[in-house]
């Protein structure tokens, strides 16, 4: 059994030494690019390509996606030799003739694609392609006024702090909205708990985006709430429901390793959960059992993470059950303290275990290896043949 698993191992490894590196890509520009559609339009912006590869590469360039035919490229089909520290210029050229015909409303994204074609002396064994996509945005007006693109950002509080809302927009119509403002409403569990107003601005879509905000100066307690703004524009109204977490600085212990062997170091891990808003850092726990008292590492806790900690427990001299004292401290100072049982067990009771649990486990890896290796080889074999079918087409 040892010697057939180490054979599918050795496969499994060379078959994955054989399979070259993913190369990937970016692009500079010195502007985001936004466009009124309107028939005579023509602009040109620039780019320039950063190869972040090792090697000399070919790049192609395709246009995608709806209004791409009003787009062009200098150079127009592909890159060549590309030096892995060159930073080659891209032109795109917008053009929209003058009898080009309104297409519907919206807002359109048309895409010029630079995609790795063939690196130079590379392995066809397989050949994966990445690359950049640069957006386009087109805007096809809609007639009248059109509010579009709402989105509301909520602010991280702790509790009886005051909230303020921030919501943003475009107008993606013809017309200029002359009155643009929001009602905010924050539930708990289905119940108004407070309610504000935000200030009242116009909106034309020659301005871009757009924002009204508001403040509660009435803050909530610690939970989740439920955040409902309804924004009035011109006589219409139109509304987004976001979550918003009051966070508190408190740690939860949610579990932590119950049982170790007797006169050993072994690994003893707690899992803790944050409800603060915000990040904490030195956080670390302390562990006692009897008179002997661990520490871990300090950490960083990120907001309403879950995270374990982890120390090195010696249990010489402790047997049986040991009653356990986990605390959580940060900067020193005590934020959660719980109190729990530890089971001590003997050697003779893990060595038993571990005998019931030793052969199911090498079937299992045995199992994994080899589904891995069935994956991988279906995906190569697949791979070839399409390699095959389009040297055979050329």
């Amino acid at each position: 059994m040892t010697n057939k698993r180490g054979l599918v191992i050795a496969i499994f490894l060379a078959v994955i030494i054989s399979i070259p590196s993913v190369i990937s890509m970016g692009y500079g520009k010195t502007e985001d690019a936004f466009i009124i559609f309107q028939p005579g339009y023509q602009r040109t912006y620039d780019y320039v390509i950063i190869p972040t590869s090792g090697t000399y590469l070919n790049y192609t360039i395709e246009l995608k996606k709806n209004l791409s035919q009003y787009l062009s490229t200098e150079p127009e089909k592909a890159f060549y030799n590309v030096a892995p520290d060159a930073r080659p210029p891209l032109k795109v050229h917008v053009n929209i003739p003058e009898d080009a015909p309104y297409p519907e409303p919206g807002l359109y994204k048309p895409r010029v694609l630079i995609s790795e074609a063939t690196a130079t002396g590379g392995n066809d064994f397989i050949a994966v392609k990445t690359g950049a996509a640069i957006e386009i945005k087109m805007l096809v007006l809609y007639d009248g006024k059109y509010l579009s693109q709402e989105n509301m950002i909520l602010p991280s509080v702790g509790p009886n702090e005051s909230i303020t809302t921030n919501i943003t927009f475009f107008n993606y119509g013809k017309e200029k909205i002359n009155s643009v403002n929001a009602r905010i409403d924050i539930y708990h569990k289905d119940e108004l708990v407070t309610s504000f107003n935000t200030n009242t601005i116009s909106a034309d879509y020659i301005e871009g985006k757009q924002s009204i905000s508001g403040t509660s100066s009435q803050g909530l307690e610690s939970g989740n709430y439920r955040v409902v703004a309804t924004i009035n524009w011109d006589g219409q109204t139109t509304t987004i429901e976001r979550t918003l977490r009051v966070g508190e600085l408190k740690i939860n212990i949610n579990d932590y390793t119950k049982e170790v062997p007797a006169d050993t170091i072994s690994e003893f891990k707690v899992n803790i959960e944050s409800f603060w808003n915000n990040e904490l850092q030195n956080v670390y726990a302390i562990v006692k059992i009897g008179e002997k008292k661990f520490q871990t590492p300090s950490s960083t806790l990120y907001a309403w993470q879950k995270k374990e900690l982890s120390l090195y427990l010696d249990s010489k001299g402790l047997s049986g059950e040991q009653p356990v004292e986990i605390s959580i401290m940060i900067n020193g100072k005590v934020i959660k303290k719980e109190n729990g049982v530890i089971n001590i067990v003997s050697r003779e009771q893990t060595t038993n275990t571990n005998n019931q649990k030793k052969e199911p486990e090498n079937k299992t890896t045995t199992q994994d290896i080899m589904i891995v290796l069935g994956i991988v080889v279906v995906v190569l074999v697949l791979f070839n043949l399409y390699l095959m079918m389009k040297k055979k087409k050329s």
